[in-house]
């Protein structure tokens, strides 16, 4: 089952806070008796780590982000549809560290919020 992404929450609306890093697990390395190690393509289909700020939003929006983590996600243990920052395709995320996020506050009634997501294969 996948949750669609919070309607009014723009996902990754500024590509200056926006980082992203190449597949993770794709390849196993083993060590050797003698020489060099040995490594080898696990998968095609590596999940790929994309790190970005949701910056100023208001108190009902950050709001509405915690009711949909905690309700859709079942606190973040759901994967998410979303549209990619950068290739503007639909693509599926799961969050991927603990904490999956964090508030900051930025203003008198303005927020931001930092979020580590996985980018998983489709």
């Amino acid at each position: 089952m996948t949750v669609a992404w919070p309607p009014g929450i723009p996902f990754c609306p500024q590509m200056n806070t926006h980082r992203e890093s190449g597949p993770r697990g794709a390849i196993l390395r083993s060590p050797t008796d003698a020489g060099k190690g040995k490594s080898r393509r696990v998968t095609t289909a590596a999940p790929r780590r994309t790190r970005f700020k949701l910056q100023v939003l208001s108190t009902a929006q950050v709001a509405i982000f915690e009711d949909w983590f905690e309700a859709a996600l079942l606190s973040g243990s759901l994967p998410f549809e979303a549209i990619h920052p950068r290739r503007q395709t639909l693509s599926i995320f799961s969050f991927d560290e603990d904490p999956a996020y964090e508030i900051v506050r930025v203003g008198v009634a303005t927020w931001e919020i930092e979020i580590m997501v996985e980018e998983l294969p489709s």
